[in-house]
């Protein structure tokens, strides 16, 4: 059996439906006869979620031919337990998923479900550049898995919450109501039928979480050039990707478009990878720590003039410290109204010309070796003798 992944509906809708049921059955089944800890275990049992789990996943792949072409049809399969109902919802916040078949696969006993996702490329495709790709549309729908895990977090806490100031509430009520009957004179009838029974709880099964994923692991971040290279090759493929996909990011803001660098970087480094994490003297965009060491600091920007980008230099400068030497400033221009050769010549001229310049920097990876990617060393603001990289990746989102 085969649904669609993440429909129209909020999350927000199915927990509102959840409670309101909470509620009722908390005013229904309540009585002086009924202990109020067996009812709260009670309820709490039958209306708390549990999160999903992700098991190992797995790729299957296929020849095929489209309009004359040759593809390869890749489908990544991701066992999971848990309520596969709860994928009929969007999470909050939603990661749009345009263009990207997702769905959900196997029985209703929850034994045998697994996220599938299909892809399709081109027999000429580059090897890594598949592999990239694959990695991310993976993670689109990962973030969208955690998102709906910290929903469904949020919600049991409520849940408890909930519970108990209801029972506190209707026990006040039953309370009342009891003192008022007793002081009604005319004799009243009984009830014939005994307040209705509470379940025995029922204990959920404890699922084993899955093996983790394997990981690039970071040896030493904070002198390793090759490294801070490659975590820079996985920014500019996830900006590439951002390029190829304009309609997904258009309205995005900066906050937004580092939520998915984190997203992306996490998937591929062992390591911490965080936003507006303190450090230094202000709150840097994106930070990567290992071993309580700074692997690499950037800032998104959304091309608003040199003089936007300057200040942006001059944040970074406030927020590294003596011993972080990898950073980045990530920019995107949006729309046609300046030309973006022009930009990237205003981007390479501001770093020239800036106090602190001392020369340009050539990477040895070739994926970086492009008229978008400008490295530069820069004399460290707080110490004239000390040098730290400074990379500017510029992009274009074009949103006509």
């Amino acid at each position: 059996m085969r649904f669609s992944i993440f429909g129209a509906t909020g999350i927000d809708d199915y927990f509102n439906t959840n409670r309101d049921a909470l509620l009722k059955e908390i005013d229904d089944k309540y009585a002086v006869e009924i202990d109020e800890q067996e009812l709260y275990d009670y309820l709490l049992n039958k209306y708390k979620l549990t999160e999903i789990k992700l098991g190992e996943e797995k790729a299957s792949t296929k020849l095929i031919k489209k309009n004359r072409e040759k593809k390869i049809k890749i489908v990544v399969e991701i066992p999971f337990y848990g309520d596969r109902e709860l994928f009929a919802y969007r999470p909050n916040p939603f990661i749009h998923l345009d263009n990207i078949n997702v769905y959900i696969e196997g029985s209703g006993d929850g034994k045998h479900n697994k996220i599938c996702i299909e892809l399709e490329f081109y027999i000429s495709i580059e090897e890594s550049q598949m592999n990239y790709e694959i990695e991310y549309v993976k993670q689109l729908v990962l973030g969208n898995i955690q998102n709906l895990n910290n929903n469904i977090q949020t919600y049991n806490k409520q849940l408890e919450r909930i519970v108990k100031s209801r029972i506190v509430q209707v026990k006040k009520t039953f309370t009342k109501f009891q003192k008022l009957t007793e002081a009604i004179k005319i004799p009243l009838k009984k009830r014939e039928k005994t307040p209705p029974e509470i379940p025995i709880v029922r204990k959920k099964l404890i699922i084993k979480p899955p093996k983790p994923i394997e990981r690039h692991n970071i040896s030493d971040p904070v002198i390793a050039l090759q490294m801070y290279e490659e975590i820079l090759v996985i920014c500019s493929q996830m900006s590439i990707a951002m390029e190829r996909t304009p309609s997904t990011f258009k309205n995005l803001s900066e906050p937004d478009i580092r939520n998915f660098f984190l997203v992306m970087l996490n998937a591929f480094f062992e390591g911490e990878t965080t936003g507006e994490t303190f450090n230094g003297k202000g709150a840097a965009d994106i930070l990567v720590r290992y071993e309580k060491k700074h692997a690499f600091i950037a800032e998104c920007k959304i091309w608003n003039g040199t003089k936007y980008i300057e200040k942006g230099i001059n944040q970074l400068f406030k927020y590294i410290t003596w011993h972080d030497t990898k950073t980045a400033i990530i920019i995107f221009h949006k729309g046609k109204d300046e030309s973006f050769s022009k930009i990237l010549e205003k981007i390479k001229n501001l770093a020239r010309n800036h106090d602190n310049y001392i020369k340009g920097h050539e990477f040895e990876s070739s994926f970086l070796k492009k008229e978008n990617v400008f490295s530069f060393k820069f004399k460290h603001p707080k110490d004239d003798l000390k040098e730290f990289f400074l990379t500017f990746l510029a992009f274009h989102i074009d949103i006509s």
